[in-house]
Order: structure tokens, then sequence, then C-alpha cells
């Protein structure tokens, strides 16, 4: 399940590193977003060392955590050996994670912090009668991140979609979006596309876009399957 196995970050790790880096050093790192260098990022794990980098995204997010869903188990890792490893997990090239999972954080940020633990069945229905004959699940928050380590990225998300021209005209749900590449070997690399709509009234919306293209391929059909994506959510067929 592609959904759920983890694979090589690369750049959309930014949202995760922005998160560490404003509850580390306590400032914004919004310009860092918006002229985005892995420079930045993979520094400040170098120098905040490898003990502190994972003991501070486990305190925020649980990020090393095995987390256990209805439909499987998500797991994320590093895959630190040395301080260019842990430069590398900085800029997302030495991090494996779980596409749901980058889902769930990118939801986070829209929704002022909350990480909800996913689920695929919410209710049993009798065919005949259509009445609901068991709940299989609630909404569970398994962690809630301050919004002061999520609003730069917020911002960021909402800029993009703008530029990006995924923000529809005149509409009242906002859009938000953040795109990322994770360098393979050989003739591919994959991209990344995070998206989310808050439809108002708590409700958020995302999604995770993994498309593993070769290099010399743009991403515009990237963006194009993201705007087909955006226009089930908001005509409700996804939620």
């Amino acid at each position: 399940n592609l959904c759920v196995e983890s694979a090589k970050a690369g750049s959309i790790f930014k949202m995760i590193s922005a998160m560490a880096a404003s509850y580390y050093k306590e400032e914004s790192v919004g310009s860092v977003l918006m002229n985005y260098s892995g420079d930045y990022f993979g520094n400040l794990f170098t120098n905040m060392g490898e003990g502190t980098v994972t003991g501070c995204l486990n305190r925020i997010m649980g990020f090393n955590e095995p987390l256990v869903c209805d439909f499987g188990e998500l797991r994320n890792s590093m895959e630190i050996e040395d301080l260019e490893t842990l430069y590398g997990a900085g800029t997302g090239d030495s991090v494996k994670c779980s596409p749901m999972y980058l889902a769930m954080i990118t939801n986070a940020a829209v929704n002022g912090g909350k990480v909800y633990r996913p689920y695929m069945l919410e209710e049993v229905i009798d065919s005949i009668t259509l009445n609901v004959t068991e709940r299989k699940a609630e909404p569970d928050v398994i962690y809630s991140i301050e919004q002061e380590y999520t609003k730069d990225i917020r911002n960021n998300m909402e800029y993009m979609a703008s530029e990006l021209g995924l923000e529809p005209e005149g509409s009242e749900e906002k859009t938000y979006v953040m795109t990322g590449t994770a360098k393979e070997e050989a003739a591919y690399e994959t991209h990344y596309l995070a998206g989310a709509i808050d439809k108002g009234e708590g409700e958020v919306v995302s999604v995770v876009i993994q498309q593993k293209n070769a290099k010399s391929k743009t991403a515009e059909a990237d963006i194009g399957n993201l705007k087909t994506v955006f226009g089930y959510i908001r005509e409700g067929g996804i939620r």
C-alpha cells in the first residue's frame, strides 16, 4: 500500500523541519520557506545533533513512534549514521515518511495543530435499512502542535496555492499547497504535492500526491492531478 509504506521524503520534509526549527529556535522561519534552501535546515539539524532532533520531533508530533491504524501501521525513519546524513535529515534526503503521515501533518498545519489518527472504516451500515449498525471510529487527536510552530507553514502553503493558480477566485474555502522533490538514483525523481482545503466550521480535507517521474518531466501534470482532486473535495466527493 503506497499510501502507508514509507518512502524518501526529500524537500517536502521542509514542513516538518520548519516545525522543528520554530520549536528549537523559537523564531519565525517564514522567510526561509519563502526562499527555500535545504542548507538552512540541514545546517540546523547538524547543529542540533541527532538526539535533540529526534527528541524534538517526537515531542511535538511523535515522528519516530509507530502509529497503529485500522488499515495498518505507519512508520517513519531517519537514516542517520554521521554528520552528512544528519544534514540530510534536515533536507529530507535521509528521511523516509509514510505519505499518509505527511497528509496528517499537512492537515495539522492548516487546522490549528491537531494531528488526527487516520482510519478507513468509520461505520457499518445495514444494506437494507441503511441505518448505522455500528460505529467503528471517531475523530482521535493524538498530538496537538502549538500554532506558533505551524503558522509559517500555513502562510507559505496559502501563498503557494495562489502562485500555482489553485485558489479559485471568490471562493470562501481557503486552499493550501506545498511542493517537494525527492531525488532518486538513475533517471527518476519523486514529486510530492501536499495540499489542503479549509472548508470552514473546523473541516479541513488534506491530500498528498506522490508521483515518480522522469527527471526531465515537469511538474505540470502533477499540478493538474491536484486540481482534479481539489475539485472532488470542493464538490464533497472526498472528505
